[in-house]
């Protein structure tokens, strides 16, 4: 009787088996240091955190989406802050783009964007401002990376 299954086919489900029961005790075990999905993409978790810096007592709104997911529109009083945490896209191409409305003026402003920020935050900090929002620089340690509204 000839057997239907190639030595070949059999190699590579022995194999797909074995990393899957790897991955699975990667998962399982969070004191051991191990090799996950997100580390062998370079997913580390990435949080931004947005200040409300328009003074007084003036209400900032914030609404920010990706092309993966659309957050709940936000309402900070002076200086309060939101933060929401994500992990960047497997095509590196991960952008939140936020509105930012206050009184009767509004401004769109991508306040995350994987090509010019996973090199310099995976904590990334930003105060908004009437001028426009400013990034923390970890170079500097100042609130000096700053934009104009367009």
């Amino acid at each position: 009787m000839v057997s239907s299954y190639s030595s070949t086919n059999v190699t590579l489900v022995a194999t797909v088996m074995m990393v899957l029961m790897i991955l699975s005790m990667c998962g399982t075990f969070d004191n051991v240091a191990a090799i996950s999905i997100d580390s062998i993409f370079q997913r580390k978790r990435t949080t931004v955190t947005i200040n409300n810096e328009l003074g007084n007592t003036t209400h900032l709104s914030v609404e920010c989406k990706s092309t993966e997911d659309h957050l709940a529109r936000k309402w900070l009083n002076a200086t309060e802050n939101y933060r929401f945490s994500f992990r960047p896209n497997l095509s590196r191409s991960t952008a939140f783009k936020c509105q930012f409305a206050w009184e009767l003026v509004a401004y769109w402003f991508v306040i995350y964007d994987y090509g010019r920020d996973h090199h310099v935050c995976s904590i990334c900090n930003w105060r908004i401002f009437r001028t426009g929002p400013c990034e923390y620089s970890y170079v500097t340690k100042k609130f000096d990376l700053c934009h104009t509204w367009t």
